[in-house]
């Protein structure tokens, strides 16, 4: 029996849940700390289900701003990219254009995708690794909502846009008479909106993709992990030297 003494992070209690992402990485790199020097005196059990959920919150929390994040800047990343508006008012589209509104739309993806990526094999033992397949299963949860609104949410959109479009074509057509400035702007807006139909079904084809390997990525790790875990366990594996 080790005589190491483990003190488990309780600076609220002895039920003290991760309220950020911060929190929860710092939990995580903590245990895996003791754990991976070989302590083992942290209770069985200790990861609850009250814990667990808290994990899974974060994850999904984060996941979902960033998936809002997404959903709002994604048309007009594929605008850009396919030369149906400009920015910074050029005429042509540089590629420095491109690559800067891929990296606006797309930097907190790719970071939240790569830390996510990191927690899962930076975690050594069994707290450790429940506590990071919590976090990044909400984080799963949210990039497969993401991928849903994608598939349906948008192309629901695309097929009633002509009707949206006329809607607010009728709104300013209507107002124009007492209100000739608001009036103004929702005609042009009707015609703006008009050319951009096609951009909705782009952005639902390319970002149901996107997120969708990004959810396979995500699974397949996992359950790789898990896998080799099982494997790694298991006795009948120690007997031909492949653990």
């Amino acid at each position: 029996m080790s005589d190491d003494v483990v003190t488990i992070p309780s600076a609220e209690g002895p039920y003290r849940v991760p309220r950020s992402i911060v929190d929860a990485i710092s939990d995580i790199q903590q245990y895996t700390v003791m754990e991976s020097e070989g302590i083992t005196d942290i209770p069985e059990g200790y990861l609850t289900l009250r814990r667990s959920l808290a994990y899974v919150n974060i994850g999904f929390k984060y996941g979902l701003g960033d998936n809002v994040l997404v959903w709002v800047l994604s048309p007009f990343l594929y605008g850009v990219l396919f030369n149906k508006f400009s920015i910074f008012g050029h005429t042509t589209l540089s590629l420095f254009d491109k690559i800067y509104t891929c990296i606006l739309s797309k930097y907190i993806t790719i970071g939240l995708l790569t830390l996510m990526i990191y927690i899962l094999f930076k975690a050594k033992g069994n707290i450790s690794k429940g506590c990071s397949f919590s976090l990044v299963s909400g984080y799963s949860l949210a990039l497969l909502i993401r991928t849903i609104v994608f598939l349906f949410v948008y192309r629901f959109a695309y097929v009633n846009w002509p009707i949206i479009c006329k809607t607010i074509y009728n709104i300013g057509n209507s107002i124009v008479k007492f209100l000739p400035g608001p009036g103004n702007y929702f005609l042009i807006l009707a015609y703006k909106m008009a050319d951009l139909r096609d951009i909705l079904l782009i952005t639902s084809n390319y970002e149901t993709v996107f997120s969708l390997i990004m959810f396979i990525i995500i699974s397949f790790l996992m359950a790789f992990i898990k896998f080799f875990n099982k494997r790694s366990s298991n006795p009948y594996f120690g007997r031909f030297g492949t653990t």
